[in-house]
């Protein structure tokens, strides 16, 4: 995940996302999927960042106790980010 955070950082986002699209095969993290479709929406693939903030939001629920501490920032974020989504 640090790779991809700083592929995006210097402005390799082609590199970041393919950097996040392997991390995401192998994990769910909510940080990373709410970090992959901020760089989809970049590249104005608001269906895909749809997708991966909705998939955010709908598990959060689920989350166990211990850990929705930590997946609130990410929780706010993806609402954030969503809420910048056009309705198409």
């Amino acid at each position: 995940m640090a790779l991809a955070e700083a592929q995006g950082a210097v402005g390799q986002i082609d590199k970041a996302l393919a950097t996040w699209q392997q991390v995401l095969s192998m994990y769910a993290y909510s940080r990373a999927r709410v970090q992959y479709a901020d760089l989809l929406m970049q590249r104005e693939d608001v269906v895909g960042a749809r997708k991966q903030l909705q998939g955010v939001i709908d598990d959060y629920p689920f989350t166990p106790k211990f850990q929705q501490k930590k997946e609130t920032v990410w929780l706010r974020r993806a609402h954030d980010l969503m809420g910048k989504i056009p309705n198409v």
